[in-house]
């Protein structure tokens, strides 16, 4: 194998904490040789400054996402301001319309003033707007600035982690100096950094001084490192400081700066995950990415309790979130594979671990030995199996409530039926390769990302989707892709369904015991409470001979003025619509 191929995986011999101050890397860092051209142009620019002027790039208050364009009315969610380069570190502009902030147009010549966590007095000037869609008494407020300071932090972040992985890759000892200099500068900085709520069209609001776990915001909203705390752990600089923690440079710059240099920087990452501790976990979507973070920095920080935490929530988390047959409780594959990916993170880290010789977990009395998650819970691979079963056949997800049309995997070999009951959702299926064929019904409001759908069909054949569901968008589109309209289903009184804890339909038979006729028949009149008393589909997929198939769709309704059956065709390719008559429409 030749070097430019190679890969490199650092680690320590054990690749476990199995005891406080373990030799650093203790986690595994996956580098590859031929990565070195790469990072060396991503880092050239700081390497052309002097020390002084590549600390001065990091911000001494924390910075804010969500800042829009004011000058133009492009793009979304407040997220325009992309446009930040370091060869221009003190501006940033429009992706869209290319204004360049801060502006003399639009002045931030305002400010809020608080008193930050470490005592000193941190000022966050704005520009004050009024746009169409605000309505607070008093002006919204535009923090251009501080919109700079946040790409700065994600560069400098970056940066330190590129330059540490230059040294793991290289040993040239510049790069672990580089590295160790940005960490101990954040280190000095952090604890200033002001807890603030950012959120897209929401006044931002910048907290004085320390902020208690009890007044934290709900969703993780009160965020300090990021927009959101989830984030708030930097993996960039927990795996910075893990590669270079033991380098003869970090003994260099503690000799230097006459201080506990190492002390500092692990103080950091206690301050951050202490506060993602700290706040109220409802074992969301996001949170499992938010564990594997926590996981590393009990590993390498040499505390277990941190370890202990992330488990304990991830035990809780599959098996309180997912419904019986595996599927994630919001019912949107995307967002169980986006979960599954977090949880499969989380198990990464946590492969092999230690407890510390004479550790128990306080809050258990647990201690863990070479640690195996997916060994110890089998609702793991339950809810890995269930994301399988959601798959098309040409790989893409099912389209059900909030789905990314993007999200998929490897297309599956053969189709079979599959009921989700505990989802709410069944599957016909038959065929081969190329030659499968699936009906889905489903009847689950979803937990989280619904849409208003219940009793809604899809159907593949032929290579791709003949009846689509748009699924998930960002877009001015979003309003129209979760009402009922959109949906393959019957819409009564032209009003859109409700989708609540309590509009579950009940589920009349599955039958898939004879190959060549499947049925599904689902009630759900409760989408449509005080309106319908008959509110039911049948669905069958018959087999005719070979790859053919056809579908009986047996809809009855009781109860409204107005029935109007909506049928979507793809949403990939343009359809024409025929219909056979005859005494044999099957000829």
């Amino acid at each position: 194998m030749s070097l430019d191929r190679l890969i490199v995986l650092i680690a320590c011999a054990a690749c476990c904490a199995s005891a406080f101050g373990a030799d650093h890397p203790v986690m595994p860092v996956r580098l590859k040789p031929d990565w070195v051209d790469g990072y060396k142009k991503a880092v050239a620019p700081l390497l052309e400054m002097s020390e002084a002027e590549m600390l001065d790039l990091v911000p001494t208050q924390s910075g804010l996402y969500f800042v829009g364009c004011v000058n133009c009315q492009a793009g979304q969610q407040e997220g325009q301001l992309k446009g930040w380069s370091i060869a221009e570190p003190d501006v940033v502009r429009c992706t869209f319309c290319g204004h360049a902030y801060p502006s003399e147009t639009y002045p931030m010549d305002q400010a809020v003033e608080v008193t930050a966590p470490d005592g000193t007095t941190h000022s966050y000037p704005y520009y004050a707007d009024r746009p169409p869609w605000w309505k607070g008494e008093e002006p919204y407020h535009v923090h251009f600035g501080a919109r700079v300071d946040y790409h700065k932090i994600r560069y400098m972040e970056t940066a330190a982690n590129k330059f540490a992985r230059l040294y793991a890759l290289t040993d040239d000892p510049e790069y672990a100096r580089r590295a160790g200099l940005i960490l101990h500068r954040f280190a000095e900085v952090f604890p200033g950094y002001c807890y603030h709520f950012d959120y897209p069209f929401q006044q931002k609001f910048i907290y004085e001084g320390e902020v208690l776990p009890e007044n934290f915001r709900n969703g993780f909203r009160t965020a300090r490192w990021t927009w959101w705390a989830y984030m708030d752990i930097s993996a960039p600089l927990l795996e910075a400081w893990d590669l270079v923690a033991n380098s003869d440079e970090m003994q260099k710059l503690t000799e230097e700066k006459g201080g506990p240099v190492a002390a500092d920087i692990e103080s950091m990452f206690g301050l951050m995950a202490e506060q993602i501790i700290g706040n109220r976990d409802n074992l969301t979507n996001m949170a499992p990415g938010m564990w594997a973070n926590l996981v590393r920095a009990g590993r390498v920080l040499g505390e277990p309790d941190y370890v202990h935490t992330a488990i304990a929530r991830l035990r809780r988390m599959v098996t309180e979130q997912f419904f019986g047959d595996g599927t994630w409780q919001e019912g949107a594959p995307s967002y169980h594979s986006q979960v599954m990916g977090g949880l499969s993170a989380v198990i990464s880290a946590a492969k092999g671990y230690s407890d510390p010789a004479g550790y128990t977990f306080a809050e258990t009395g647990e201690r863990f030995d070479d640690l195996d998650i997916e060994r110890d819970l089998p609702e793991v691979t339950r809810a890995r199996q269930a994301l399988l079963d959601m798959r098309l056949p040409n790989g893409r997800f099912v389209p059900v409530h909030d789905t990314w049309w993007t999200n998929g995997t490897t297309a599956p070999e053969a189709s079979s039926p599959r009921l989700l009951a505990g989802l709410g959702h069944g599957i016909l299926g038959r065929g081969e390769g190329d030659n499968q064929t699936q009906l889905h019904l489903t009847w689950s409001p979803g937990y989280g990302h619904i849409h208003y759908d219940g009793l809604s069909m899809l159907l593949f054949d032929r290579g791709r989707e003949l009846l689509s569901d748009i699924g998930y968008t960002h877009t001015r589109w979003r309003e129209w892709t979760i009402t009922t309209a959109a949906h393959n289903l019957v819409v009564v009184d032209t009003a859109r369904q409700i989708a609540n804890h309590e509009t579950f339909g009940d589920l009349r038979y599955f039958d898939a015991g004879n190959e060549l006729c499947q049925l599904v028949s689902v009630d759900n009149p409760q989408v449509y409470p005080e309106v319908t008393d008959t509110y039911r589909r049948t669905l069958a997929l018959v087999d005719i001979g070979g790859a053919a198939s056809y579908v009986v769709d047996i809809f009855a309704v009781e109860g409204g003025e107005q029935h109007d059956y909506f049928l979507h065709g793809s949403a990939d390719e343009a359809q024409q619509l025929a219909a056979a008559t005859g005494s044999n429409p099957l000829a």
